[in-house]
């Protein structure tokens, strides 16, 4: 018919699928039609409606055609000519459309009148606001205002990027309101992509990222952004002490002083047992005072799950002089350092042709081929990963939290744990758990130098949750398999750097028993975590018995990773991480401990492995046969370091000779994982160590 329609018109560069919208399509009462646009996974939804047309039949077309997309997961632009006022909700026909949208968790980014005094034309999204801007202008091509939105290119999954628009300036509330609303709009969900991935529609590909992003998708609905407050303010004290009646209390006190005072000023003859009743109540308020911080902080440590750490969170809270720690560098040249400097290490490993291969070094192989596979997983074991996550409501890219996610499980748990386990089977990762926002922290020095800070990952939560189920079967396998060797006491159940500290202690004790000495070398990896390169994990797990098709997973769980730098409410741009383990994840400590299980049975002396310190260390009564022997240990160690593409850092590299003899000795002391041993083992360094740093808090702990 005359004067109505909708279309959409697209440049020919543009890659686009058309959607076939059909059956939500009728003259007058619903006219639609929709295009994806594949690169930016967003639908773009045209649409008239007709004044003449039947309402009922509109609300039922509309409902049903943007839930047909929206089980995608994918962003959706609705453009349209609704012939409904939104402006003003001045009958039930806009009432009820004012609700619809929400349900669908759109948001109406139109509000002033758009033909003559009414808004009648919007443009619908279900992404913040943060990721687009809406012009309007007379364009004359009819008596409606024209209306351009223009979406913002480096977005993922509702998440902005841009510099100038920074994610850290906005927050989502965690509040129980928000959570009940979230949990009760997941309970209702129907997770139609299960259903379509039975049927063959999608593929789990489709599958994980359909429900992802309906997750976050609902959540954002629930919990919209708000802008932080620009006022500066201090983070807030570990405990609350200070109570209304300790501030009454020193009301009455100061209003004692000043009756004192004014009873001195006037030559009272009251003024001494005014004094005298102000030096009491002052008594009195400093006791209550005192009283009340103990108290609090006992009660603190007492209900704390890890006592020992909440008790150095009050040392440090007392102990805090409000330092400025502010970041003094732009995002952009911490992101570039914190991925070139790992280049240009990796760069430096020394390789010669004496440097044997990786895979000759790890010896005869233990298992079959092909023995480990991943397993199912049932809601339960999703459900109780889960619940072992800390209750904090720090976020991650996505504006999720621990606490969002724990709260919300129990009602996600069986469609997730189907999702799960199906990209366990088919190895898949998806790239929008690969993403970590990472935070500098201001280590020491000059704050205009990039290496004087350390970076600190935050991975997606749901990351954590894939990356879980993982480690609990590999670590499972490993253990039950006795593959991982004796000498690795890092990220190991049951061990602790105790426990490795005592095994060099043992060793030396044993020895010194004996009339022998005892050399030690202490070696340092320069970013080890950082530099190993993927094709290494993947073959030695492949050596360890994990099949081809379980490396799979492993592999699309460490390619394709990015990371921003996130300052003072900027970011930088995204870029690629092509080495490394992943850096606060759960599985990279895992791998690291796989990467380095064979360096023990590669040196002539016994070793201990924790995490990137390795300590060599021997025995003999004759020292420059001890010498010569933990010589080449080193020198083995070293080998194996560079076949590895791990840097030993060896200005860091610490030696000691631990003997009972009268001969002096090099070194007085080394630094073994916290402890402080001397050359005779009389742990009298140690203990002035731990004296000084037990006298900086002492006043602390007493007052």
């Amino acid at each position: 018919k005359k004067n109505g329609g909708a279309g959409n018109f697209i440049k020919q560069t543009i890659n686009y699928k058309e959607i076939n919208f059909q059956n939500f399509c009728e003259e007058l009462h619903s006219e639609l039609c929709c295009i994806k646009l594949v690169e930016k996974n967003m639908f773009v939804i045209s649409l008239y409606r007709s004044p003449q047309g039947n309402i009922d039949s509109f609300f039922q077309n509309f409902e049903l055609a943007v839930r047909n997309v929206l089980r995608n997961g994918s962003l959706v632009t609705i453009c349209g000519d609704f012939n409904l006022e939104m402006g003003v909700l001045q009958n039930q026909c806009s009432i009820r459309f004012s609700n619809l949208p929400k349900s669908l968790n759109l948001n109406c980014t139109i509000k002033t009148p758009t033909r003559n005094n009414s808004c009648i034309d919007n443009i619908l999204v279900n992404y913040t606001d943060s990721l687009f801007e809406i012009s309007s202008f007379e364009g004359h091509f009819a008596d409606h205002n024209s209306h351009v939105i223009n979406v913002f290119q480096n977005n993922v999954c509702g998440v902005s990027y841009n510099n100038k628009t920074s994610s850290i300036n906005h927050i989502r509330k965690q509040t129980d309101i928000e959570i009940n609303l979230f949990i009760t709009m997941l309970a209702h969900e129907k997770w139609e992509m299960i259903n379509e991935y039975n049927s063959d529609r999608i593929t789990v590909e489709n599958l994980f990222d359909s429900f992802f992003k309906q997750y976050i998708n609902l959540w954002y609905y629930c919990s919209p952004l708000v802008r932080k407050s620009n006022k500066c303010r201090g983070k807030s004290k570990t405990i609350k002490w200070y109570t209304d009646d300790l501030a009454e209390e020193r009301n009455v006190m100061l209003n004692l002083f000043n009756v004192y005072k004014n009873l001195r000023n006037n030559g009272s003859g009251h003024t001494q047992l005014a004094y005298n009743a102000y030096l009491v109540s002052k008594r009195n308020y400093r006791y209550n005072l005192t009283e009340a911080k103990r108290k609090a902080c006992e009660s603190f440590i007492e209900a704390a799950p890890n006592r020992c750490k909440a008790a150095w969170d009050v040392i440090r809270q007392e102990n805090s002089h409000g330092t400025n720690q502010e970041v003094a560098l732009d995002p952009e040249q911490l992101n570039n350092f914190f991925l070139n400097s790992v280049v240009e290490l990796s760069n430096n490993i020394p390789q010669t042709n004496n440097i044997t291969h990786f895979y000759d070094l790890l010896g005869e192989r233990q298992t079959p081929p092909e023995t480990f596979q991943w397993q199912e997983v049932c809601s339960e074991e999703v459900s109780n990963i889960v619940s072992i996550f800390s209750n904090s409501k720090s976020m991650d890219v996505y504006f999720l939290s621990n606490y969002i996610v724990k709260m919300t499980i129990n009602v996600i748990k069986d469609p997730l744990s189907f999702i799960l386990s199906r990209c366990l089977e088919y190895g898949y990762f998806s790239n929008l758990l690969k993403l970590s926002k990472v935070i500098p922290i201001y280590k020491k020095g000059n704050k205009q130098l990039p290496q004087n800070y350390r970076p600190v990952s935050i991975v997606p939560i749901f990351s954590k949750i894939l990356e879980s189920l993982m480690h609990t079967q590999l670590s499972l396998y490993f253990e039950n398999s006795n593959l991982i060797s004796e000498s690795q006491f890092d990220f190991r159940k049951g061990r602790s750097t105790t426990d490795a500290v005592m095994e060099v202690v043992n060793h030396t004790l044993n020895a010194l028993d004996n009339k022998e000495s005892v050399a030690i070398s202490l070696m340092d990896l320069s970013k080890a975590f950082d530099c190993v390169p993927f094709d290494i994990i993947l073959e030695k797990l492949e050596f360890y018995g994990v099949s081809q098709h379980s490396c799979k997973l492993i592999h699309s769980y460490l390619t394709n990773r990015k990371q921003y730098v996130t300052v003072r409410g900027l970011n930088s741009s995204v870029a690629n991480v092509t080495m490394g383990v992943p850096q606060g994840s759960v599985l990279g400590p895992f791998l690291f401990t796989v990467i380095i299980n064979d360096l023990p049975k590669n040196v002539i002396v016994s070793s201990v492995v924790y995490a990137d310190d390795t300590s060599l260390f021997t025995s003999n009564k004759n020292v420059i046969n001890l010498r010569r022997t933990i010589e080449t240990a080193e020198s083995d160690a070293l080998n194996w370091f560079s076949s590895n593409k791990l840097l030993c850092n060896q200005e860091k590299t610490q030696n000691i000779l631990i003997s009972l003899s009268q001969q002096p000795l090099d070194t007085i002391s080394v630094k073994l994982l916290g402890m402080v041993m001397d050359s005779k083992l009389n742990w009298s360094f140690h203990i002035d160590s731990v004296c000084g740093k037990i006298s900086r808090v002492s006043y602390l702990l007493w007052k």
